[in-house]
């Protein structure tokens, strides 16, 4: 009999959220600067959209293409949302962030002499990425309490982050193959928390002026130059090798071997993933049973790698919804082969106290998105992919079932507002 052992983790977030009164749309290909800049009628340029903002709190939504501009964000209390990937390209700094408690989200800034800019106060970084510009993000003594989450710093030629600033922290970012990773020069109160340090051919992390923060923990590093030049690491830390699916190709989803899966702790003590990607394919010990996310679909059979499904692959190899509050992605049927055993299939899932009863919270950094259920099923008869029968079980967190079957299946229901 052959054990099939999955482990689910799924980063998941939504790619459009309800417009506000006061958000305003781009799109490269088919906007027009002159346009009022509704999703029917969008901006061409990332800057037109911020600088059409009058109230704070509003959204520049910027679907996906490639935007060469160099874009100032002077606003305050502003969030610029990258739908797609989103590219912002420049021969200077593809984002000046001046404004006050502004939320960068989902965007990527490739081949820039300086991606980002940072001197505003309060600023957000989710889920973004800097790679082959010069500097990835660069401070100048402002910019303090700045948060970097789930942010991707990889394959910079001079340094990933130049940090002169104060109360910075960093929540499982992937710091990866720069010439530097961190260079700290003038930064107290910084904190580095289930962060991946790796393969950057110079140091880790050089830091001038020795902090020491007690949330400085459970970080990786792998294959530096240097890991550390400064106070020194901490006994939570690790070094392993993180194992991406494709460090050539810039994919820095986990394998599912890797030792970083659930080895990490958030703020309430809970286990996560060190580093800023979940895990990219199903893991088997059977031969043959691993399923790339590329081959699921949503619940009518559309692939999600195709744009009209409701819930997509992005750039990272992980599952998102698309444009809608609720969706489902299906894994195809798969043949673990004779007298195969389906046991101790767990799903990896956290409950939240503030969730709306009944959801599981997943690795959502924003707190929006909700697997509202996870199922599987199993059986000795060959099945179809959006056959009714066998019947789908409900796994509920780190719940171990025994299924006895050939052929199995796994559905992950989700939903932006946990209904």
């Amino acid at each position: 009999m052959r054990m099939l052992h999955l482990v689910i983790a799924l980063t998941l977030s939504t790619l459009a959220l309800p417009a506000l009164a006061n958000d305003f749309y781009v799109d490269g290909a088919a906007g027009d600067d002159a346009n009022p800049g509704t999703t029917e009628q969008p901006f061409e340029t990332i800057q037109k959209g911020i600088d059409a903002v009058a109230n704070p709190f509003s959204t520049v939504h910027v679907n996906g293409g490639t935007y060469t501009e160099a874009v100032t964000l002077g606003k305050n209390n502003v969030r610029v949302l990258g739908v797609g990937r989103v590219f912002v390209e420049s021969t200077g700094t593809g984002m000046s962030n001046t404004g006050n408690g502004n939320t960068i989200e989902n965007i990527i800034f490739r081949r820039c002499q300086y991606g980002i800019a940072i001197f505003g106060t309060g600023t957000t970084l989710l889920r973004c990425t800097t790679t082959e510009c010069s500097i990835g993000v660069t401070f100048n003594g402002s910019g303090q309490n700045t948060l970097f989450r789930q942010c991707t710093i990889c394959c910079n030629n001079s340094t990933g982050v130049y940090l002169w600033t104060n109360r910075a922290a960093f929540e499982q970012c992937s710091i990866v193959n720069n010439a530097l990773g961190i260079d700290n020069w003038n930064s107290e109160y910084v904190t580095i928390t289930n962060c991946i340090f790796a393969f950057n051919s110079g140091i880790g992390i050089q830091d001038h002026v020795g902090y020491v923060t007690p949330v400085f923990s459970y970080n990786d590093f792998f294959a530096n130059g240097q890991d550390y030049v400064g106070s020194g690491l901490r006994p939570t830390d690790l070094s392993v090798d993180p194992e991406f699916t494709d460090l050539d190709a810039e994919m820095l989803t986990l394998r599912s071997t890797s030792p970083l899966i659930n080895t990490g702790r958030d703020s309430e003590g809970i286990p996560v993933s060190i580093g800023r990607h979940g895990i990219g394919t199903l893991a088997s010990d059977s031969p043959g049973a691993d399923v790339q996310f590329s081959q699921w679909t949503d619940s009518n059979g559309t692939l999600v790698t195709q744009a009209g499904a409701e819930v997509i692959l992005d750039q990272d190899g992980l599952l998102r919804l698309n444009g809608v509050e609720s969706g489902a992605a299906r894994s195809p049927v798969i043949d673990l082969g004779p007298a195969a055993t389906v046991t101790a299939a767990s799903y990896r899932a956290q409950v939240s106290a503030s969730a709306p009863t009944g959801s599981r919270r997943v690795v959502d950094a924003d707190d929006s998105t909700f697997a509202r259920e996870t199922r599987i099923r199993a059986s000795d008869t060959l099945f179809g992919a959006q056959d009714a029968l066998p019947n789908w079980v409900l796994v509920t967190s780190d719940q171990a079932l025994d299924l006895i079957g050939r052929y199995v299946q796994f559905e992950a229901r989700l939903t932006t507002r946990g209904k």
